[in-house]
Formats: structure tokens, sequence, C-alpha cells
């Protein structure tokens, strides 16, 4: 499941897939550990054996809910049940194919997509999109963060993309002064990107490397600062994954 997905936005329930008399049923997980089962009454899916084949896909920005049910290895239906509820789950999308389905998106207006399959150049390591802005997106390159400019959806639902400006300052055959980028979040006003970095490899050479936190302009041209954390924040970096800056 994308980590990034599996948080609601109230920070409030984790999605998870749990297993119930040897099936697997879809539901979430809230912050005093107790299981919701989103569809528990599903049957199990011809061709899967005792499975149920009912996996939980994540949730949107809007807090709504969504599961797949396996049709057979390769197809599955999308469900989605509304923030707040727990009964009456809707299919929203039929025989959706596993390249689809496996690889989920939030679109700018907090939706959750299943049209774009994860060669698209539009989805970065995590098989998510990192929003800049209803306009533009974030793309994560191994030593740089690149802002797309929007120019439409093609006919699979994929994001259509034009100009790219590069926020980082290129080391042009110096990787020892590249920073590695890992996660990436636009701040609220869209005027700057906070990542995550293990450290230029200098740094690491020098035994000061460890996953540490960054800002850049969004509007490129700037170098990165890094964020002092505090001591508590600091010793937990290295478990750090960037979901939302809020």
């Amino acid at each position: 499941m994308n980590p990034t997905l599996a948080v609601s936005p109230d920070l409030t329930k984790l999605a998870v897939t749990s297993t119930i008399k040897g099936a697997s049923v879809a539901g979430w997980q809230d912050t005093s550990g107790n299981f919701t089962a989103a569809a528990p009454n599903a049957a199990p899916s011809p061709g899967v054996g005792n499975q149920s084949g009912i996996y939980s896909v994540g949730f949107d920005r809007k807090g709504n809910f969504y599961y797949r049910q396996e049709v057979d290895s390769s197809y599955s239906d999308i469900y989605e049940l509304l923030a707040g509820s727990t009964t009456n789950p809707q299919k929203v999308k039929a025989q959706i194919e596993r390249e689809a389905w496996g690889f989920p998106w939030i679109d700018s207006d907090g939706s959750m997509q299943f049209g774009c399959k994860p060669v698209s150049p539009t989805l970065n390591r995590n098989a998510t999109v990192n929003w800049l802005g209803p306009g533009a997106i974030l793309r994560l390159y191994a030593m740089n963060i690149a802002k797309l400019a929007i120019t439409g959806h093609d006919q699979n639902g994929c994001l259509q993309t034009g100009r790219e400006t590069l926020l980082l300052p290129q080391h042009v055959g110096d990787d020892a002064n590249a920073l590695p980028v890992q996660d990436a979040v636009a701040s609220p006003d869209d005027t700057q990107v906070a990542f995550t970095s293990l450290g230029t490899q200098a740094a690491r050479m020098g035994g000061h490397g460890g996953l540490g936190l960054y800002l850049v302009a969004a509007d490129g041209g700037h170098p990165p600062a890094q964020v002092t954390l505090v001591p508590q924040a600091s010793e937990q970096a290295g478990s750090m994954t960037l979901l939302e800056w809020r």
C-alpha cells in the first residue's frame, strides 16, 4: 500500500488489510488500535479460493476511503466509502487492470484517481503526485527536484506536463556535493518545498551524514537550506516520511 495514501487527512486512521477467518478484509485502524471493516459483508471473489480478495487502497484528501475487490488475478473493482461512514460502499471503478489499481494518485482537487500507470513520468518513486498549487507538480530525481507545469490529461487520465524547472543547483560532474532527494512536499502557500535527504556524499564521508530536512524555494535557482530540528525530532529523523505540509 502507498504510505502517503494510508493515513487519513485528519491523521486519525491508518488504512490496513486485516485477515479475519482466513479472508482479507479492508478497513482502517484508529489511534486506539481498533479495526473497522469497510466491507464486512462482501462475498468472496470467484477464482481466489477462500480468500475474499478485498484490500485497502487508502484515503483521498477529502477523507473518503477506497478499497479494491479482486475480480481475477489481473482485474479489480474499486469501491469508495464516504468520509464518516462505515456502511454502504459504492463501486466507482469496474475491472481496473493491475497496472492502474496498483498506483492510485491524488488529483489537485483531493480526489483519488486510478487511470495512470506507473511508467508515467508524473509519478514519483512512491507512485504519488506531489502538487505545487493546482497547475504544477513536483517530480523527484535522484539528485534534484523539478517543477512541471500541468497542461492537461491524456486519454488514460494521466497528467500531461509542460516546461520543467529544476529547484536545486545542478552539480554536473560533482556528485560529492549534490543532495540525494527522497520525499518532497510543497508549503501551504506553494512558495517553498520541503524535502528529505541523506546529505551530500562529502558530508557522509566526513561523518556528518544522516537523514535531514531541507527547504528550497519553489521558483528555482536558489540553494537549499537545512532545517535545524529539535533533539527529539533529530533522533527520529531516520524514519521520517513527509506526507503533507500544513
